[in-house]
């Protein structure tokens, strides 16, 4: 580690199903930890998995700043199931979003905010009342559309603030939005397009976030040609 670095543990929530049945790589608790170094309004930061962090170890480490526009970056898993690498960046006070992308499927992502302190928990989750479908990635297919049913199952009415793109002029747009308020037991489909159709992969994110009567948000991973 180097001089004035802080090391931080964290790990990888548990793996959504896919649809081969096989259960897609992931990331042991305790085997992930960064090296966050000094900036004024953007950081640097190491990232790093010890052996046996990824299991099975195979497949990449995705890695994406959620608050801020920078490519996705891909760890390649060594075959002891460890992974490596430094230099990226975030801004402070950024959440950065973790997961594994692997033959056998996609896991979880974890989501954390970078502060010269290390790395944090968000402190403003959505709900769990407020159900996202699916809940952290969309894979857009060939077509380029997509949609994210979003239910409100608390006990009462909820706002939504309109969908709020990562990157507005980026490869992604929405097409249909929330219409603001949602009833307590009411659904609402967002729907989502592709702007290219080059064939390359394309990253980025959106955030469904809850203003009232209380207030959180969740990032929602968009992907398109990963595969």
């Amino acid at each position: 580690m180097r001089a004035g670095g802080i090391v931080i543990v964290a790990a990888l929530l548990g793996c959504a199903p896919t649809d081969t049945g096989n259960p897609p790589a992931a990331l042991d608790p305790g085997d992930l930890s960064a090296n966050v170094m000094s900036g004024i309004v953007q950081f640097s930061f190491d990232i790093a998995g010890v052996p046996g962090a990824v299991d099975p170890p195979e497949g990449e480490v995705w890695i994406l700043p959620l608050d801020h526009v920078l490519p996705v970056t891909r760890v390649q898993v060594e075959p002891d199931g460890s992974f490596a690498r430094t230099g990226l960046v975030a801004r402070d006070g950024g959440r950065i979003r973790f997961w594994i992308e692997a033959p056998t499927g996609r896991s979880a992502p974890l989501d954390r905010i970078v502060t010269m302190e290390g790395l944090t928990e968000p402190s403003s989750a959505l709900d769990d009342c407020v159900r996202l479908e699916p809940p952290h990635a969309i894979e857009l297919a060939a077509s380029g559309h997509a949609s994210l049913r979003i239910e409100n199952t608390c006990g009462e009415a909820i706002r939504i603030a309109p969908i709020a793109l990562r990157d507005p002029e980026g490869p992604f747009e929405v097409i249909t939005d929330t219409s603001g308020t949602l009833d307590q037991g009411a659904s609402e489909t967002i729907e989502l397009s592709l702007r290219t159709s080059d064939g390359a992969l394309q990253v980025d994110a959106l955030d469904v976030e809850m203003i009232a009567p209380r207030t959180g948000r969740r990032g929602v991973t968009l992907i398109a040609n990963a595969r």
